[in-house]
């Protein structure tokens, strides 16, 4: 079978190793249409945001025929599976593949995802609409044509969407232009009409503006915040109890090491630690290399009243009651508080919270990495 664009990245995941969750599409798809069709999935870093992604992608997408990729996996059991696989005119976005090195104020990063969204857009309309469609000047242009002409229905899909925040992070013009076109593709008239789910993952929160989100009609689904899709949040202990039978390894070693993120009654493992053991067999510290250390000792070294006192009580097997912190993270090196610096390592991965918000170190792993950080900072 001859397979589209928007398939082939998905098959790519398909193999012995591959875990599935495709029962996430069934939540989804309870969604589609509806109000509440806007969804911000926030996990760290290498928890799978990127196979999920492209997941969606495959099923929702009107290219071509995704029922040789679907018919095995859970979702094919659930009555809505039908109804929407490949029915979708589907927009998948990697934030990050815009940005040139040599952009320094992000002229051309805006520039490029424009030009790319709108390209995209018009070759996802019906054939006798594109001509005219193509003659829209801008964005805005463009949307309001289809919205007042065309009845298609898109599914948006939006990989690294905090990664403007991360990379721009002092940009706020940019910024603003970004969180201003998101506002124009999910809160207007378009939004309206030809929005059948907008899906965007990231690793923080959508950024607030005075308190308020110009995007509070997307609900952040966060290791912080469930909303019960903790199972589709990394691999489930039985998931990686069959891993280690089929890849010989040893699975109380195996938890000992990575075991430690409790989601309510679920215990969740990182799916890039465990992939990665049944290649390498052998344990260790992941995130050393996950783009982070430098972050969070500069974090660290801002010395806010009990940090280092707090942390060093973790690292020694203390949980700790807190209060998840409920501002903007985007803007990293402006957390002004032990609170938001420790909320911010709980998005990173790097700290975990109960339901009864008891802070502890997750993992065998983490505490290694934090450690690590820890010696090098200048307490």
């Amino acid at each position: 079978m001859e397979l589209s664009l928007d398939q082939i990245s998905f098959q790519k995941h398909l193999g012995p190793k591959f875990v599935d969750k495709s029962g996430i599409i069934s939540f989804l798809n309870k969604s589609m249409e509806n109000a509440d069709r806007y969804y911000c999935f926030i996990r760290p870093r290498r928890f799978g945001k990127t196979y999920t992604s492209h997941m969606l992608q495959a099923y929702y997408s009107d290219q071509g025929d995704s029922h040789a990729l679907f018919d095995s996996l859970n979702i094919a059991k659930d009555p809505s599976y039908q109804k929407h696989i490949n029915q979708y005119s589907t927009i998948f976005l990697t934030i990050s593949d815009y940005v040139r090195h040599d952009d320094q104020n992000g002229e051309s990063f805006m520039q490029d995802l424009v030009k790319d969204l709108m390209r995209k857009l018009c070759q996802k309309l019906p054939k006798e609409f594109q001509e005219q469609a193509s003659t829209q000047v801008n964005i805005n242009d463009l949307l309001r044509f289809i919205c007042y002409n065309i009845p298609s229905k898109f599914v948006f899909i939006i990989d690294e969407y905090d990664f403007v925040f991360r990379h721009f992070e002092n940009n706020e013009k940019v910024q603003e232009q970004y969180i201003m076109l998101l506002t124009l593709l999910f809160k207007s008239s378009f939004g309206t009409s030809n929005v059948a789910l907008a899906y965007m993952t990231g690793i923080l929160p959508i950024k607030r503006y005075n308190n308020q989100s110009y995007l509070n009609n997307f609900r952040e689904v966060s290791m912080i915040n469930t909303y019960g899709l903790g199972k589709y949040f990394g691999f489930t202990e039985d998931e990686v109890k069959k891993l280690c039978v089929d890849y010989d390894l040893d699975f109380e070693k195996t938890k000992e090491w990575y075991d430690g993120y409790h989601i309510y009654d679920i215990d969740i493992y990182n799916p890039y630690a465990i992939i990665g053991l049944t290649t390498s067999k052998k344990f260790g510290s992941i995130w050393s290399n996950s783009g982070c250390r430098d972050i969070i000792e500069r974090l660290l070294n801002k010395g806010f009243q009990g940090l280092k006192t707090d942390l060093s009580k973790l690292l020694l097997g203390e949980k700790i009651i807190f209060e998840p912190a409920h501002e903007s993270f985007n803007a990293v090196y402006n957390l002004d508080s032990k609170q938001a610096i420790f909320t911010y390592l709980i998005y990173l991965g790097y700290l975990a919270l109960t339901e009864d918000e008891v802070l502890y170190i997750p993992t065998k792993d983490v505490k290694q990495e934090l450690d690590s950080i820890m010696k090098r900072c200048d307490f």
